[in-house]
């Protein structure tokens, strides 16, 4: 993961994750946002969505 925002006080987290692989031959990358929904809890955060 290249870049991570951690917002306190606020349920949504979001970074950047690079990925890469080949498509046939071919060398292929991708960057892909990932976006995550948190709620706390007395034993600590829990993931309720993610995409």
């Amino acid at each position: 993961m290249r870049e991570l925002a951690v917002h306190t006080g606020i349920a949504f987290d979001a970074g950047l994750l690079d990925s890469g692989g080949t498509e046939g031959d071919r060398p292929v990358e991708y960057t892909l946002r990932l976006t995550l929904g948190l709620a706390g809890g007395v034993e600590g955060a829990a993931l309720i969505a993610g995409a």
